[in-house]
């Protein structure tokens, strides 16, 4: 697989990683709106949103170990790394 191939599969990965991170925060957001003590189908499970941020991570890794990137290609894996931290601790804050 070339450089670019793998740089769109993280953006692949990352896009999904978001559309998780951001129906946690919809799933709380309403658990926080509804009156009710405990509701099941509202509750958030993070495993995914972790298992996503491992796959990322073990990607960005595989690419810095094997490629001689250019600035903007190590930007990218590196940003891509950044993000996708943050975008766990927000799934995580969604709790």
């Amino acid at each position: 697989m070339n450089i670019e191939s793998e740089l769109k599969l993280i953006n692949q990965k990352i896009c999904h990683m978001f559309d998780l991170v951001q129906s946690a925060c919809e799933k709380a957001f309403n658990y926080y709106l509804s009156n009710d003590k405990y509701d099941p189908e509202l509750v958030i499970d993070d495993d995914e949103i972790n298992e996503a941020e491992r796959q990322i991570e073990s990607l960005c890794m595989q690419i810095l170990l094997r490629e001689r990137l250019f600035a903007s290609d190590m930007r990218i894996v590196t940003a891509s790394l950044k993000l996708v931290e943050d975008l766990e601790r927000i799934g995580d804050q969604a709790y």
